[in-house]
């Protein structure tokens, strides 16, 4: 029982610590209310280059809220055309990939 107690102090001065450190929602929701041009669904061609070979694509985004906003989920799509390089043919390539970003209140 004397160890519980001798730890107890040092236990509450470290909770009310990260009690302190804890971010602010409101602050959080304005942050992120800045990306807010970003949500939707967004549609287009692309090109990307790899060792001087130009590479296109057709890409979709679906960028949504969660948690209440102060948050933002991205699932993003892919496909390359195939892309002749010399005499070989690259096939076409699909990706996908899901990010999921926020921002907290000291930024």
């Amino acid at each position: 029982m004397a160890l519980f107690i001798a730890l107890y102090p040092a236990n509450l001065a470290q909770a009310e610590k990260q009690a302190s450190l804890a971010p602010d929602p409101a602050a959080q929701l304005q942050a992120m209310s800045r990306l807010d041009y970003m949500v939707g669904h967004w549609e287009g061609e692309g090109w990307t280059e790899m060792n001087g070979v130009r590479h296109t694509f057709h890409g979709t985004e679906l960028i949504q809220r969660k948690l209440a906003g102060v948050a933002l989920l991205y699932k993003v799509t892919g496909m390359s055309q195939p892309t002749r390089v010399g005499s070989a043919l690259l096939p076409a390539i699909r990706a996908s990939a899901f990010t999921f970003s926020s921002l907290s209140d000291a930024v």
